[in-house]
């Protein structure tokens, strides 16, 4: 009866740790070290290091000298650190100024 338990206990450890997602990649840089810098190369550094799931999203700024900085990176939810390990399919959420007269114009149209 113990050799059972001891084989599903096994079992159910392997299946955890096989659906902990996919590869394991190193982040090149810590979530603070690229604020204020190009959007850009942090996505591109993000892409080479070999992350799939990288999410752009605009932050409306008065400040021209803002526009294509970044304000934030998350990695699922959270700040990290340089070389700290994530699964390449984790979230991540690139947050960077846009000029907030260019991202706020709408068209309105009204109808007779």
């Amino acid at each position: 009866m113990k050799r059972v338990i001891s084989v599903l206990v096994l079992v159910a450890v392997l299946m955890m740790w096989a659906g902990c997602g996919g590869k394991q990649v190193k982040v090149p840089f810590g979530s603070e070290e690229r604020v204020s810098t190009s959007y850009e190369k942090a996505y591109g550094e993000l892409t080479k290091a070999g992350f799939t799931n990288i999410k752009i999203e605009p932050v409306n700024t008065a400040h021209k000298g803002n526009v294509g900085n970044l304000e934030s990176i998350t990695i699922n939810g959270k700040s990290f650190k340089k070389y700290e390990s994530f699964s390449e399919d984790a979230e991540v959420v690139i947050r960077h100024y846009v000029d907030v007269e260019d991202n706020s114009k709408v068209q309105i149209k009204f109808w007779k």
